[in-house]
């Protein structure tokens, strides 16, 4: 695979073979190597070397999930930042297994990008035992066995160069900040969007646990995720310790422990030291001057807090609640778009939608049972109480089938007055007990009286006629007199 991209016509194949000039090697590359006082400088000698010898070379190495190139010869254009899924540097990195292709044509992972390229060998770079990157080599010709042997050698050399030399250089916290930001910006959930904020917030701090809490519907704190040594104990706060904790940091946007272990603590800070915390570092979830939660640390060391560091953990709470915030909004225009406005159930789209997949999800040895429910007399409803009184009814149904469905089902609303359940169940007895429950909560509730057919789903039948079976149960029912329960005959049977 090219790690370069070159236009046609500007780079020039050399004339003999690559193998001509590595038979004999040279102590000038080692020299080079041992004079390296940077993993940039390592990197040039070597694609240097392979360069003088008719090769293309690059180096790559693992930075930030990515694979960056350190060094290239004889491309004027580069890929660089890619996956351990791409091409024959990806293959290579991800299994750490020397590649070697003859011929580049006939090879899935070669990404084309230079036409004179014919062969490619490339070689993991292990730094102290564990695969650092790769070292890439393309060539106009056939390498042959001497030219796959030198670029294995400068591999093992500048592999040890760069254990010597410490491998990469850490990663600033700006770029982790920033790495941090795209990593936020490509979730949805808003669960991995704090498992990540969590990890995340450890990471640039240095310590060991980290806890976040949302604010609930009735405005109180509780937790979302901990983890690290302190995860138990931060997990078992409540609304009221949290409250308190929260309060040290409504005038500003951070408060963290000074590095006064004999030091007075705020209200609220006696569960922290009882748990063993001799560091903490508190900040405010904040978007749009709204504040959703908190975001803890905790370590057991004593570690004093700088300010720079203070802020870029300010940073990272403020993404995290923004990404949360749009998360939110997210879902509840996907609510909306899937449920019925009126009653909040599923809509008739989202019905024969959700279907397929739950039948598909029912487990073994379980059946996929389909209710189909409607309120008696709802005409009349409307037509002598009004369209209020009407809505208030449907409403009420719509609870009722909400609370029978769970925990293993979902309810939907597909029609005027019609409604659906579908649930998981072992049998026919259990699910004509659910309709038989619907029924009775509906005399009880709403005063009214729901006619409901159900037919068990068979894996030889389509979702049409699964629901057909179950319409024409319900139509009996109410030919029958209404208020009643009627489970389909199985299909290719008659009812009778």
């Amino acid at each position: 695979m090219p790690e370069g991209m070159a236009t046609p016509g500007l780079i020039r194949a050399p004339t003999t073979r690559v193998d001509d000039g590595l038979r004999q090697p040279d102590a000038r590359l080692e020299r080079e190597l041992a004079a390296a006082t940077s993993v940039r400088e390592a990197s040039e000698a070597v694609v240097g070397h392979l360069a003088d010898r008719g090769l293309l070379p690059s180096v790559y190495l693992q930075d930030g999930g990515r694979l960056r190139c350190q060094a290239v010869r004889g491309y004027w254009q580069i890929f660089d930042g890619m996956p351990a899924s791409a091409g024959v540097i990806g293959r290579t990195y991800r299994t750490g297994e020397r590649t070697v292709i003859k011929d580049v044509a006939a090879s899935e992972d070669y990404l084309p990008a230079v036409v004179a390229v014919v062969a490619e060998i490339c070689v993991p770079l292990r730094v102290h035992g564990c695969v650092a990157g790769v070292l890439n080599a393309e060539s106009p010709t056939a390498p042959g066995e001497a030219g796959v042997a030198e670029v294995e050698r400068c591999a093992a050399l500048l592999g040890a160069r760069l254990g010597e030399l410490g491998g990469l250089s850490t990663a600033s916290p700006a770029q982790r900040l920033a790495r941090t930001a795209v990593r936020l910006a490509a979730l949805e959930d808003a669960r991995d969007i704090v498992r990540e904020a969590v990890a995340a917030a450890r990471g640039l701090a240095g310590f060991e646990s980290a806890m976040l809490a949302l604010t609930d519907g009735d405005g109180s704190l509780s937790v979302h995720h901990a983890e690290g040594s302190f995860a138990d104990a931060l997990g078992r706060l409540d609304a009221a310790a949290l409250g308190r904790i929260a309060a040290w940091v409504e005038p500003g946007t951070s408060s963290y422990t000074a590095g006064d272990t004999g030091g007075r603590g705020f209200e609220g800070h006696e569960v922290l030291r009882a748990a063993g915390a001799n560091s903490v570092i508190v900040l405010p979830l904040s978007a749009a001057s709204e504040r959703s939660g908190l975001l803890l640390l905790a370590d057991r060391a004593n570690l004093r807090i700088g300010t720079e560091d203070a802020e870029l953990l300010e940073l990272l709470a403020t993404q995290a609640a923004g990404m949360l915030r749009m998360a939110a909004a997210l879902l509840e225009l996907r609510e909306r778009a899937e449920c019925d406005p009126l009653t909040g159930l599923g809509h008739h789209a989202t019905f024969y939608a959700e279907l397929p997949a739950m039948r598909a999800a029912t487990p073994a040895g379980r059946c996929c049972a389909l209710l189909l429910a409607d309120v008696d007399g709802f005409k009349a409803i409307n037509d002598t109480h009004g369209h209020a009184a009407g809505d208030a009814v449907l409403r009420s149904v719509a609870a009722l089938l909400r609370a029978v469905a769970s925990p293993h089902g979902r309810a939907f609303r597909i029609g005027g007055d019609e409604f659906a359940i579908v649930v998981e169940c072992a049998g026919e007895p259990e699910a004509r007990a659910v309709g038989s429950e619907l029924q009775s909560q509906a005399r009880r509730r709403s005063g009214g009286t729901l006619s409901i057919g159900v037919a068990i789903a068979s894996v030889r039948e389509s979702d049409e006629q699964v629901v057909a079976r179950a319409d024409a149960a319900l139509y009996e029912v109410k030919r029958r007199g209404r208020d009643g329960v009627l489970l389909a005959p199985p299909p290719g049977t008659t009812s009778s």
